[in-house]
């Protein structure tokens, strides 16, 4: 794999603009015309992952559409970063979702993005949990906690201290252990829908394999009436089992974890419609086994920040 390095330093805004718009696809910068403003950017990496770094002198508005890559950023400055209504909390690390977002800033923008390409990391996780096709579907922007901030902090900086030596980053053993070390630190800081898979042992002695076994049937059928007891079967396990299993590996039940992956395919489902089509809210949300319109916008709500008709009318 070839190593990208670039370093720009300018002061005209039209040139910030076509950097911008070769990191984030899609993306706009708007700054204050006739305003003092400068621009110092980098970016080091490879095929699947690469860190930034912009410090921007002044103030301004960036704009960019839904990124494929998994993108998380850290302020040294306060900014103010949005996407599907959400705002983020800036102060820590944050990751942002597959969708369109905007950011503010006021006299300076300084931030270390860190992009890892969404193909690279699915392959990776899938070879490790051993599970071809392994989705990973993260919940939230922040993360778990604030000392698994901290994790993910500890990791980008130990791999922008590494690419800092063109040397030793030219080493493609040190960039397959960053990249790594950088998929591994996401996962464990942002919440999302995988398994801690290490140790293995029906209910408390259930093995994750069986957990695993239980999330695929769920992902096969989740247009299908389907109930706990279906689960179990396919787990291999007793409903008790199962509601244990899900407790200790996954910290949710089956049914809220069977619920979540329907809300995500009745918002995919949303986001791809035209009201003008003649699609309706309650025609998605049977068809992804929501029986009671009412109760599916509810949790809807509660998910996404919005509600369905808003996604799709949007």
């Amino acid at each position: 794999m070839s190593v990208m390095r670039l370093e720009v330093k300018t002061t005209d805004p039209a040139v910030a603009h076509e950097l911008l718009r070769e990191v984030y696809r899609g993306s706009d910068l708007s700054v204050p015309k006739g305003a003092p403003f400068s621009y110092d950017f980098s970016v080091v990496g490879d095929e699947r992952f690469s860190l930034l770094s912009v410090d921007q002198r002044s103030s301004g508005r960036a704009v960019m559409d839904a990124q494929s890559a998994f993108v998380i950023g850290e302020a040294a400055r306060p900014v103010q970063v949005s996407a599907e209504r959400r705002e983020f909390d800036t102060a820590q690390p944050y990751l942002y979702p597959l969708a369109p977002a905007e950011a503010s800033w006021e006299a300076r923008l300084l931030v270390t993005v860190t992009q890892l390409d969404d193909v690279a990391v699915r392959g990776l996780l899938a070879h490790h949990y051993g599970r071809g096709g392994l989705p990973v579907r993260f919940g939230d922007t922040a993360p778990i906690s604030a000392e698994r901030a901290q994790v993910w902090s500890a990791a980008a900086a130990h791999a922008r201290w590494m690419a800092a030596d063109p040397e030793l980053f030219e080493n493609a053993l040190m960039r397959d252990a960053l990249f790594r070390g950088l998929t591994a630190a996401l996962v464990a800081a942002f919440p999302s829908n995988l398994l801690d898979l290490s140790g293995g042992r029906d209910g408390a002695t259930a093995t994750p394999a069986a957990v695993r076994r239980a999330i695929a049937y769920m992902e096969s059928n989740v247009a299908e009436s389907i109930s706990v007891a279906d689960i179990a079967d396919a787990a291999r396990l007793s409903a008790r089992g199962l509601q244990e299993a899900f407790q200790r590996v996954v910290g949710d039940t089956p049914t809220r974890y069977l619920r979540r992956i329907r809300l995500e395919a009745a918002r995919s489902e949303l986001q791809r419609s035209d009201r003008s089509d003649g699609v309706t809210v309650a025609q998605i949300a049977h068809r992804w086994g929501f029986a009671h319109v009412p109760r599916f916008a509810t949790y809807y709500r509660e998910t996404f920040g919005e509600s369905p008709r808003d996604t799709l009318d949007r």
